[in-house]
């Protein structure tokens, strides 16, 4: 009975596609053939993370499968020992490749994923791990922050210049307080999209201000109105405190 098939077709996936077999695989990360055989035929739990790391290497992954690869890992090691046991052996790793809700230590860059904008008004930032969704993402950004969630976007319109321009990429936090002149990403429940706007309050009264002049201001009274993503925390190089 197949338990663990989104790991299991990943790596006979890639594993076809090397020089190896299941038995000279299971030899260089130190397993047996017959437990090899059980995880690719997805009868037996992915491996530790650090065989993983071997597998990925060994198999020459590149950003966007070992994304895919660390994240099928995860999810299917079923107990919370398990998974916390992974996700601290991943963090220890200090490899530049994390699926944003994994930190990392102090002074390591690492990659995060540039999301699409329906895919960012898709985010429920008070799950687990609200960014688990995003299976595939074609592009990744460096970035040096320490949060645990994090994802990019990049500009598509002029609504936020100068200080925004079309095709910038920009970095955002999930669950972060917001204060007044903050820049963030909302859920317009209006229009069934993600947008990016200038956090104002006055009173009880809360705009949601475009750069360019253009474009009208948001005004809400109930918060709710225009759920807060994630707040702007870098553009390129540059850090919003």
């Amino acid at each position: 009975m197949q338990r663990y098939t989104i790991f299991a077709s990943l790596l006979k996936k890639f594993r076809q596609r090397s020089e190896y077999t299941k038995t000279t695989l299971a030899r260089e990360i130190r397993v047996t053939p017959s437990y090899m055989i059980g995880v690719e035929n997805g009868q037996k739990q992915p491996p530790t993370f650090e065989k993983c790391r071997l597998l990925a290497d060994l198999l020459k992954l590149n950003a966007k499968e070992k994304w895919e690869f660390y994240l099928a890992a995860l999810q299917e090691r079923m107990s919370r020992k398990s998974e916390n046991e992974f996700i601290k052996a991943l963090n220890e790793s200090k490899t530049n490749i994390l699926p944003p809700h994994f930190r990392l230590g102090k002074g390591h860059y690492r990659q995060v994923p540039v999301i699409s904008w329906e895919e960012a008004y898709k985010i429920d930032a008070k799950a687990n791990h609200p960014l688990a969704f995003i299976k595939t993402p074609v592009e990744f950004v460096h970035t040096e922050l320490e949060a645990e969630n994090i994802f990019a976007l990049k500009i598509l319109n002029d609504e936020m210049e100068p200080q925004f321009l079309e095709g910038d990429i920009i970095t955002i936090e999930l669950n972060i307080s917001v204060k007044n002149n903050d820049f963030v990403v909302v859920k317009d429940k209006k229009l069934n999209k993600a947008i990016l706007r200038q956090y104002k309050t006055f009173g009880n009264q809360i705009v949601l201000h475009p750069l360019n002049q253009k474009y009208e201001d948001l005004m809400e009274r109930d918060p709710k109105g225009h759920k807060v993503i994630g707040k702007v925390r870098q553009k390129a190089q540059k850090k919003f405190e």
